[in-house]
C-alpha cells in the first residue's frame, strides 16, 4: 500500500481541527457583545414605576408606522414595561391632527404627531405622559388640549399642564409598594417659551415651568396626596452632557423637599447621583423619537426603574437603550450587554456617583453611601 503513513499527518490534520474550531467559537455570539439588556426580576411585593425619556411618534418614523403600525417605534421596548404599575414618559410635541404654526421653535419645527399615536403608546404600557416640554405648544394651545384629551381618551393620564395654574399643580398620584407617588412636570423656562407665554398663570393656560417658586407651590400641593415626590423635569442642553444650571434646579428641588429627580431634554443620557442626598437621574435622554439627531453613531438613553416595596422607596434601575436611528431604524431597543457596561462607565462620572451593578442594570440607591454628599 503506497501513501504517507497516517502517524505523519495526524498532528496536522488535528492541529487544522483545533484552528477551524477556534475559529468557529469566534464567530459564535457572546453574552457581552449579542445578550441585551433586561431588568432584574422583582422581589416579593416589590413593585415599580417606570420612567422613560423624550418620546415622539413620528416625523421621519411615519415610513416605519404606515409599514409596520404605530406601535412599530415601541415594540423593543414594551417587553421592559410588562408588569410595572405604571410607565411616565416625555411626550414631546403635540397629538393633534392640526397643521404646523409659527411660534418659538419656528414653522419648520412644529411637531405634531397623529391622534392615535396616543392609544400606540397606551397599547404599550404607557400610563402617564409630561407635556412640560419645549414642543408641547407647536401647535399653539389648541394642539395642547388635543394632547391632553387624546391621550385621556387612550387611558394615558397627562401633566405637566392646566387650564389654569391650580389644575397644573394638581397631584398626579400613583400607588405602588404601599408608597404614594405624586408626580410633577416641569419645563425650563428658556427665555423664549417664557416671552411667548408658555407658562401657565392663574388665568391663562400653559405649561408647569421650573422655577423656584414653582417647585416650592407643587411640592405643598403634592404632600397633602402623596409620600413621595418625584419631579420630572425638561432641562438641560440638547446633546451634551450635564450641564451647571441642571444643578442649579435640583438645588432648588432639594430645598423645597422633593423626594426625587429624573431629568430629560438632552436626547441623550447623562449620569446620576444622589444630590445633597436627593436621589437624582440627570437625564433618561431619547425614549423612542422619530428625529434623526445629531448622535454621530452612537445614541444612547437611559430607562428607569422606580422599585417601591413596604411603603419606601427601595432604589432606582437604569438599564441602557439603544437609540440612535442610525443603528436602530427608529425603532429604540435595550442595549447589548457590552455596550451598556461601556456606556454606564462613561455616564457615572457625569453624576458623579459610583457604579454599583444589579444584574444588567446600574443602582441608585434609594438613600447615599456614607462619606457621599
Amino acid at each position: 500500500m503506497s501513501g504517507s503513513s497516517p502517524r505523519r499527518w495526524f498532528p496536522w490534520l488535528t492541529a487544522a481541527l483545533v484552528l477551524l474550531g477556534v475559529g468557529a467559537l469566534a464567530l459564535l455570539p457572546t453574552e457581552d457583545t449579542e445578550r441585551r439588556c433586561v431588568f432584574p426580576p422583582l422581589a416579593g411585593g416589590e413593585e415599580a414605576i417606570i420612567f422613560g425619556g423624550d418620546t415622539f411618534l413620528g416625523l421621519s418614523a411615519d415610513r416605519l408606522m404606515a409599514r409596520e403600525g404605530r406601535q412599530a417605534q415601541l415594540q423593543h421596548l414594551a417587553p421592559l414595561f410588562a408588569g410595572a404599575r405604571a410607565v411616565v414618559v416625555n411626550q414631546e410635541g403635540a397629538i393633534t391632527a392640526r397643521g404646523p404654526m409659527r411660534g418659538p421653535n419656528g414653522k419648520k419645527r412644529g411637531y405634531g404627531a397623529h391622534p392615535k399615536t396616543a392609544a400606540a403608546l397606551a397599547a404599550a404600557g404607557v400610563t402617564h405622559a409630561s407635556l412640560a416640554n419645549n414642543h408641547a405648544l407647536d401647535r399653539g394651545i389648541g394642539g395642547l388640549r388635543d394632547s391632553a384629551r387624546h391621550l385621556r381618551e387612550a387611558g394615558v393620564i397627562p401633566f405637566g399642564w392646566g387650564e389654569d395654574l391650580d389644575e397644573a399643580l394638581a397631584p398626579v398620584v400613583i400607588e405602588a409598594g404601599g408608597v404614594r407617588v405624586a408626580l410633577v412636570g416641569m419645563l425650563h423656562p428658556w427665555p423664549k417659551y417664557w416671552k411667548a407665554g408658555w407658562a401657565v398663570t392663574e388665568d391663562r393656560p400653559g405649561l408647569l415651568m421650573l422655577r423656584r417658586p414653582r417647585i416650592v407651590e407643587a411640592v405643598a400641593r403634592a404632600r397633602d396626596a402623596a409620600d413621595l415626590v418625584v419631579l420630572f423635569g425638561h432641562t438641560g442642553r440638547e446633546y451634551q452632557p450635564l450641564h451647571s444650571s441642571q444643578r442649579t434646579e435640583a438645588d432648588w428641588a432639594v430645598e423645597a423637599g422633593v423626594d426625587v429627580f429624573i431629568g430629560h431634554h438632552s436626547h441623550v443620557a447623562q449620569g446620576w447621583s444622589h444630590h445633597r442626598g436627593m436621589p437624582t437621574v440627570w437625564g433618561l435622554g431619547n425614549l423612542a423619537f422619530g428625529s434623526s439627531g445629531r448622535f454621530g453613531g452612537d445614541g444612547y438613553g437611559l430607562v428607569a426603574r422606580m422599585v417601591l416595596a413596604d411603603g419606601v422607596l427601595q432604589r432606582i434601575e437604569l438599564l441602557v437603550i439603544e437609540t440612535d436611528p442610525a443603528r436602530t431604524g427608529y425603532q429604540s431597543r435595550p442595549a447589548r450587554l457590552g455596550d451598556a457596561r461601556r456606556v454606564l462607565g462613561d455616564l457615572v462620572t457625569q453624576g458623579p456617583s459610583e457604579l454599583v451593578l444589579r444584574g444588567d442594570v446600574a443602582v441608585l440607591a434609594a438613600t447615599p453611601p456614607t462619606g457621599s454628599d
